[in-house]
Parts: C-alpha cells; sequence; structure tokens
C-alpha cells in the first residue's frame, strides 16, 4: 500500500508552481523502439521540469558559458517552451531558479526530495561530457530527442540512460530497488534514498510500484533457480 498519497504543497507563494504526475513510460517511433526495448523514460521533459529539477545548481536552462561556444548561452529555454515543443506552459522558474533563491540551502529545497543530485557543469566539462550539439547535457537532448529531432549522438545518449536507469542494466533503479526491498517497505517511501530519486528523475524516471513488483518477481525466480 501507498504511504506518501499527500498532493505536494509549496510556500510561500514565491516558490515555483511544482506539480506532482502520474510516470507513464513514453513510446517513441517503432525504430527506437526495436532498437532499443530497454529505453523506457517515464518521465516527459515538461514534467521532469514541473516536479522540480537541477535547482541545487540554479536551475537546468540557466544561462551558462560552455567550452564549446565563444558567447554565454542565454535564455535556451525559450527556444523549448515555444508552441508545440517538448516544455510549452512550463513556468520559466521552474527552467532558471528565481534569484530570490540566494543560499545553496533554499536551492537544493526546491528540489522534489529535497537534495543536491549529480555533479557541476564544471566538472562534466573536465570529464569531457559535454558536446556542441546539446551544451546542456543528457536534457537538452532527451528534450530535443522527444521534439522529434533524431542525430548521431542518439545512440550514445539512450545507452546513457539504459546504464543509468534502464530495467535490466540501469545502476541506479536497481540500487534503489534493493534498498527498498532490504528496508522491507513500500516503493513511494521517499525516506529511502532520496539523492538516488532526484538523481534518477533527472534522467526522466520515477520508480513506480509496478517496476518494483516486477523486479521482486525476477529476483524471486534467480533466487529459486540458484537454489536448484
Amino acid at each position: 500500500m501507498s504511504k506518501n498519497k499527500k498532493s505536494r504543497v509549496i510556500t510561500p507563494d514565491n516558490k515555483p508552481k511544482f506539480k506532482d504526475v502520474t510516470p507513464k513510460v513514453i513510446v517513441f517511433d517503432e525504430k527506437i523502439t526495436k532498437k532499443y526495448p530497454e529505453f523506457r523514460p517515464n518521465l516527459t521533459p515538461k514534467q521532469m521540469f514541473e516536479l522540480g529539477s537541477f535547482h541545487d545548481q540554479g536551475g537546468y536552462f540557466r544561462d551558462i558559458k560552455s567550452i564549446h561556444h565563444k558567447d554565454v548561452l542565454e535564455d535556451t529555454w525559450k527556444k523549448y517552451t515555444k508552441k508545440g515543443k517538448c516544455l510549452e506552459g512550463v513556468d520559466k522558474d521552474l527552467l532558471v531558479t528565481p534569484k530570490s533563491f540566494k543560499t545553496k540551502k533554499s536551492k537544493i529545497e526546491l528540489n522534489k526530495y529535497k537534495r543536491k543530485a549529480g555533479l557541476s557543469l564544471k566538472q562534466w566539462h573536465e570529464y569531457g561530457w559535454m558536446d556542441k550539439q546539446d551544451p546542456y547535457g543528457w536534457v537538452q537532448w532527451y528534450c530535443e530527442f522527444y521534439d522529434g529531432r533524431r542525430s548521431d549522438r542518439d545512440d550514445h545518449q539512450i545507452n546513457r540512460w539504459i546504464k543509468f536507469a534502464g530495467e535490466n542494466s540501469g545502476r541506479w533503479n536497481k540500487n534503489l530497488m534493493n534498498k527498498i526491498i532490504n528496508a522491507d517497505t513500500t516503493y513511494d517511501d521517499f525516506k529511502i534514498s532520496p539523492i538516488i530519486r532526484q538523481s534518477l528523475q533527472h534522467w526522466a524516471y520515477q520508480l513506480t510500484e509496478e517496476d518494483l513488483i516486477k523486479y521482486e518477481k525476477s529476483k524471486s525466480k534467480i533466487s529459486k533457480k540458484s537454489k536448484i
């Protein structure tokens, strides 16, 4: 049974207007589905931001200086909030943290699970993980992909997702589910690994009861085979 069914209430009024969403596996075109059957994000770009993401860094689409571009990248969010685009109707404050939140703690509190998750842009640059096409990173690629763009970077980015959150290969969703199982609690007991939950949300995935049940059954089958 679910333990956390209360709607999320954010106050005071100057805070971004977050929403609760219902995760649902996103089905892309047949070519993608056949080639990458494990690529099954269940949050749209819009839902990721409506839940509260990346505020510990000042908001995902804040102005940034990329090593791949001469000029500072400004107001990038506007491209994706246009009519017909994946972030249409999303408030700017969900994409760029309001300047009224000045302290690191106040920014982190705006994330859904109130935790800092992931590395900084500087660290991503240092590791060589950013490219000119999508200088903001994986989520920018996801926005473009969701809106229909296809490129030679798709294979790389899809496989990154699979290794992070895929049903069979995902490191971090399995990590979260194992902790839930070991604690003998429910899929939505948010006290269990809020940092991992926030990280998975940044990769367009939110654990569902169905996914946890399926994983428990698969573990049970493996355990039975090992005893034979």
